[in-house]
């Protein structure tokens, strides 16, 4: 029972720090900051809460795939947790992936309500991508896309 735990936590675990160090490489590639985004506090909360599923799902059962599916869930999760929405010189860093401003055909902004405002990216693979910003950030986002996108 506790190597099966120990396995649970060392393999999550040493996910996370390739993921870590290959995020790493793409952030070098991005260039200065021009605008950091971070994300709320009580999303962390939720999505720390959400990786540990996973954990405690693999101590119950035998299924490697099942297991597999669950590590790459949290392995998404943790990459929403701490990598926040980041506007380079070169591109936008999004949960650790990295979209260079060539590669972004469109984008337009949807407002749902006056706190919640989104950005919808077209690119080549993702085809659209939804983000969402505080209302309060979308001059200064509005302007790095102008002037990026020209």
């Amino acid at each position: 029972m506790w190597i099966k735990f120990a396995v649970s936590l060392v393999i999550p675990l040493l996910l996370l720090a390739t993921l870590i160090i290959l995020v790493k490489q793409q952030y070098r590639q991005a260039g200065e900051i021009l605008l950091v985004l971070p994300k709320p506090k009580w999303q962390g909360f939720i999505l720390l809460g959400l990786t540990m599923i996973p954990i405690v799902a693999s101590l119950r059962t035998q299924n490697a795939l099942l297991i597999g599916a669950w590590y790459g869930i949290t392995a998404t999760l943790w990459l929403q947790l701490f990598f926040p929405l980041e506007f380079r010189e070169k591109g936008i860093m999004i949960s650790g992936s990295f979209v260079r401003w060539s590669r972004i055909k469109s984008y337009q902004w949807q407002e749902q309500d006056s706190q919640r405002l989104f950005l919808k990216l077209e690119t080549p693979g993702w085809k659209r991508k939804w983000i969402r910003i505080s209302p309060t950030r979308r001059s200064q986002v509005e302007q790095i896309l102008q002037e990026k996108l020209v």
